[in-house]
């Protein structure tokens, strides 16, 4: 479902493996990918890891948005914009 956000950036609650990421993708209401909002293949073990996307996220509040997660061998516990 689309989801509708305030904040500036985006923080992830999340742990992999050595081999394992996450990779974070802001899509339109219909599921396609918006041009720099991907935030590529992150890794490690963090309660509170910014996400970083080429463009700001907050030009996205208020605007309908889905959030795809791609996880390899991870586990993604919460996320939040702040």
């Amino acid at each position: 479902h689309p989801v509708m956000f305030r904040g500036s950036s985006m923080e992830i609650n999340f742990a992999t493996s050595s081999l394992g990421g996450v990779r974070i993708l802001l899509c339109d209401e219909d599921g396609c990918p918006m041009e720099g909002y991907d935030s590529g293949i992150l890794f490690g073990d963090s309660t509170a890891r910014p996400v970083e996307f080429e463009k700001p996220a907050d030009a996205l509040n208020g605007v309908p948005v889905r959030i795809r997660f791609e996880l390899t061998d991870a586990d993604l516990y919460s996320f939040r914009f702040v």
